[in-house]
């Protein structure tokens, strides 16, 4: 089975408006890799601000990341504040 990451990701990002954490932080995770659009770490932060603004626990939901991966994910959401 094919896998559409472009429509996946717009899926999330929907869903993200309308106050689902997890979505705002899968959709992070997608942009920050570039999975379905161009890699954008700026993007990614804001996304995971947002799903820890909705209350996910966000450094938490990393902790299973492996640490390269994690740490820039720490840094995108740093960075947005």
């Amino acid at each position: 089975m094919d896998l559409d990451a472009s429509r996946a990701l717009r899926l999330y990002l929907r869903a993200t408006e309308l106050g689902h954490a997890g979505a705002a932080f899968t959709a992070g995770v997608m942009v920050l890799t570039g999975e379905g659009t161009a890699p954008d770490a700026a993007t990614a932060g804001e996304l995971f601000a947002e799903a820890r603004d909705l209350g996910l626990d966000v450094e938490e939901q990393l902790g299973g990341f492996p640490p390269a991966l994690r740490d820039r994910a720490l840094a995108a959401l740093g960075a947005a504040g």
